[in-house]
């Protein structure tokens, strides 16, 4: 099974409803694979894919769920790939536009991307008042 058909053809959808059973879906696979080929090739592109449509949707609960699928994909298919092979900084300079509910997954797969340049734009929003 094709995972990065899926996501082209869910990406296509007219329905957000629609959308968002098919990025359950997806999340669903990502993590558990359930017969799918999920190889290095795969996974970039789906990751491109996802990131591009999370960046460019509106809807703020469909937005979260895209970045729901990108932290699952980095937490469960880690890598030196997913670090050097996408280029992160259209979220990390996204940041500030997020809310509180989006941004932990945003944190969240930055942290997973093992990058340095990125440690300083996370410790702006990792301070606690309490510390």
């Amino acid at each position: 099974m094709d995972i990065v058909k899926e996501i082209k053809e869910m990406l296509a959808l007219p329905n957000q409803h629609a959308k968002e059973r098919g990025l359950e879906r997806i999340i669903d696979v990502l993590e558990y694979k359930h017969g799918y080929d999920l190889n290095e090739e795969n996974i970039v592109e789906s990751i491109k894919l996802l990131l591009t449509a999370a960046l460019q949707e509106q809807d703020p609960m469909l937005k979260r769920k895209f970045f729901r699928a990108l932290s699952t994909a980095a937490a469960c298919h880690q890598g030196k790939y997913l670090g050097l092979r996408i280029d992160w900084d259209p979220l990390a300079n996204s940041l500030s536009s997020l809310d509180k509910w989006q941004l932990q997954y945003v944190i969240r797969i930055l942290v997973l991307t093992a990058q340095e340049r990125y440690v300083p734009i996370l410790n702006e929003y990792t301070y606690h008042a309490d510390s």
